[in-house]
């Protein structure tokens, strides 16, 4: 038997990556990914822990999932593929289930840090029992401005957060990924000067704040993790999260994806 890369499975997981994907590809990736495992790594006595770490996004998730790699035996990953969408994710859900089921019979923490998997929480709990979630929380004001500057660089602006025709705003694959938005009814008319800026702000504004007040209620209720992006790379917050986790932590601070998404986009699964 062959040995299996890191270059093919990356490529494989790559080619499904939409979420459309054929089931002919997507087991044609699992049984890759299965010998790869056995060729590469020794079965668990017990599996190992399931981690989701959410956020808005523009919130230093790039960062902390390269620094979460420096755990030992871990398999931990940004936004993987294939994308989650934010309601009728039955078909990505199943695939990352499928995946992260067989990755911890491997790894002692299998881990993926992403916007997506908040709606998501309560059908991960109910399949995998104990999973550890942590919401990594930036200031809203500055994550607000992050988004605003990143979805409207290069003369190309994106609007995930509101249904529309295409005309104001570009359409992206990512565009289900992220909850629907209803406008008040005091903006500018769509035809009026003003309209995209405005509907832009409050559509992301509105996003990033129920969003911190549903994460946060999560993890209230179900003894999660709250780390602030300001203290993460700090001794403070190692030792939060090396209790939080039970396992060793070793920090180095990083920054990624500063004013871009050119870092996650280059951020490979398999590494």
């Amino acid at each position: 038997m062959s040995q299996i890369s890191k270059e093919e499975l990356n490529l494989s997981l790559a080619s499904i990556a939409d979420g459309k994907g054929s089931s002919g590809r997507i087991d044609d990736f699992f049984r890759l990914y299965r010998q790869y495992l056995e060729q590469h790594y020794q079965v668990l006595p017990v599996p190992g822990k399931v981690l989701f770490v959410v956020g808005t996004g523009r919130n230093g998730s790039t960062s902390f999932a390269q620094a979460l790699r420096r755990l030992p035996a871990s398999l931990i990953t940004h936004e993987r593929p294939p994308l989650v969408y934010w309601q009728k994710a039955q078909a990505s859900l199943a695939f990352h289930i499928r995946f992260i089921e067989m990755s911890r019979q491997y790894f002692s923490v299998v881990g993926d840090v992403s916007h997506w998997w908040l709606p998501h929480l309560h059908t991960l709990r109910l399949r995998f029992g104990h999973i550890y979630v942590i919401n990594l929380h930036r200031d809203s004001k500055a994550t607000v401005d992050s988004f605003i500057k990143v979805k409207s660089r290069s003369g190309k602006s994106f609007n995930h957060w509101l249904a529309h025709d295409g005309r104001l705003w570009s359409h992206d694959p990512w565009d289900p990924c992220y909850p629907d938005i209803p406008l008040p009814g005091n903006l500018p008319a769509p035809a009026e000067t003003g309209y995209q800026e405005a509907a832009s702000h409050y559509g992301i504004s509105r996003y990033v704040q129920d969003y911190h007040n549903r994460a946060q209620a999560y993890v209230a209720k179900h003894h999660g993790l709250n780390l602030e992006l300001s203290g993460l790379f700090t001794e403070a917050g190692r030792q939060k999260l090396q209790q939080f986790l039970g396992v060793p932590v070793c920090w180095e601070q990083v920054h990624y994806n500063k004013q871009t998404t050119y870092d996650s986009a280059r951020m490979e699964v398999f590494y």
